[in-house]
């Protein structure tokens, strides 16, 4: 079951039989695993952090929940997170581009937060805070369309539910994600690919 907590003026969604909306203020304890963040707009990391305050199970951070000030309420002794930036998303969290050196960058971010981090772009680098590393070569640059990363966020969430370490759910959920996104090429568009993804991937894991 997954359960959606949005803010009260996000109306109007076509939400699947699985997919239970719920009153925010705190997270079911009987959840396995949080993703936070896709589609919250600005302001994210103030509702959020109240929320995030009573997380006992893994967090995925992504979309407007990367943000400074949420990872600053982070308590180093909780459950794991796993940030899942793109570029634009790393500039905002360390204060500066990407450096050339992708894969340090990516181990320094994971280090100085305590996280999992998953860079996004044509090598996704997956670090976690001791220094472990992983390179994902799977996918392709269409899988930068609006709403993909959401759908890899909810995989990530997924492996951590079932009791995967957070690195490794990071790294296969983004294989996964690739191979599912490059068995649909060409693309007629981008603007269903999202949906496509996720169609591929509930096909190939079932």
């Amino acid at each position: 079951m997954v359960r959606l907590a949005s803010r009260a003026e996000v109306t109007g969604l076509d939400l699947p039989t699985e997919v239970v909306r719920v009153a925010t203020g705190s997270i079911d304890p009987r959840a396995r695993a949080v993703v936070a963040g896709p589609g919250l707009g600005e302001g994210a990391a103030a509702w959020l952090a109240p929320i995030l305050a009573s997380a006992t199970s893994p967090v995925v951070l992504d979309a407007d929940g990367l943000d400074p000030a949420l990872l600053a309420t982070r308590h180093p002794g909780g459950p794991a997170w796993v940030l899942t930036p793109h570029e634009g998303e790393f500039a905002r969290l360390t204060g500066r581009p990407v450096p050339p050196d992708r894969l340090r960058a990516t181990r320094e971010l994971a280090a100085s937060t305590g996280c999992v981090v998953l860079l996004k772009g044509p090598l996704t680098i997956v670090a976690a805070p001791d220094g472990a590393t992983r390179v994902v070569t799977s996918g392709t640059p269409a899988l930068a369309s609006a709403g993909t990363g959401d759908v890899l966020a909810g995989l990530i969430a997924g492996a951590l539910a079932r009791g995967h370490d957070p690195l490794e759910a990071a790294a296969l959920s983004a294989h996964l994600h690739g191979r599912a996104g490059a068995r649909l090429q060409p693309y007629a568009g981008a603007s269903d690919l999202p949906r496509r993804v996720a169609e591929v991937l509930t096909r190939r894991i079932r």
